[in-house]
């Protein structure tokens, strides 16, 4: 496995042996097989049988109340309003779900919810821990801080002044001291 930091496709060949991906900064790189990951669509259909306001899954508010009365959604079907991307949107994350969870569950006791934090994915491949937090508005440009840790490298995205999001390879410690700071003026980070 080799991690090309912002190397963006700018087109693919098929070849005899596989595919070559052309790279936008003129490299290449050969492959035997391409695995492109574009997400998951919702299935809506049982919502929207029920007359559930449906966009890109199950319409939530902020407490994942649909908009039928006493009706939850969490997890990879609700859509929520998420004011870093300007729209409602789908996490497809257990850390998500957990979280929309404990939101729910205060909403249906009548207690405060808890206390917001930025999304968080994570994942094991190949022997690395590849850890994200925060989301980025591909429509909005973004600053990128590459730095280097004692065993891999973390990268702060900023958006608008701000530290819209963090991403880490083999470096634990140094995400969870970042988490925190999501959303913090960067003058402040």
């Amino acid at each position: 496995i080799e991690i090309r930091h912002g190397a963006a496709v700018a087109r693919w060949e098929r070849m005899e042996a596989g595919w070559r991906a052309h790279l936008a900064d003129g490299g290449v790189a050969d492959a035997d097989l391409v695995l492109v990951s574009i997400g998951a669509i919702a299935e809506t259909a049982v919502a929207e049988a029920s007359g559930l306001i449906c966009l890109d899954g199950v319409v939530v508010d902020e407490c994942c109340r649909t908009s039928a009365p006493d009706v939850y959604a969490i997890g990879d079907c609700a859509s929520a309003f998420r004011g870093e991307l300007r729209r409602h949107a789908r996490i497809e994350s257990v850390q998500n779900a957990l979280a929309q969870a404990r939101i729910a569950a205060a909403a249906i006791a009548g207690k405060n919810p808890p206390a917001p934090r930025p999304p968080t994915f994570w994942s094991e491949q190949h022997g690395r821990r590849l850890q994200m937090a925060g989301l980025v508005n591909p429509a909005q440009p973004s600053r990128d801080v590459l730095l280097p840790t004692a065993k891999g490298w973390l990268v702060e995205r900023y958006q608008e002044g701000r530290l819209a999001a963090i991403e880490a390879v083999d470096s634990p410690v140094e995400f969870i001291k970042g988490v925190p700071r999501i959303g913090t003026p960067e003058s402040l980070t």
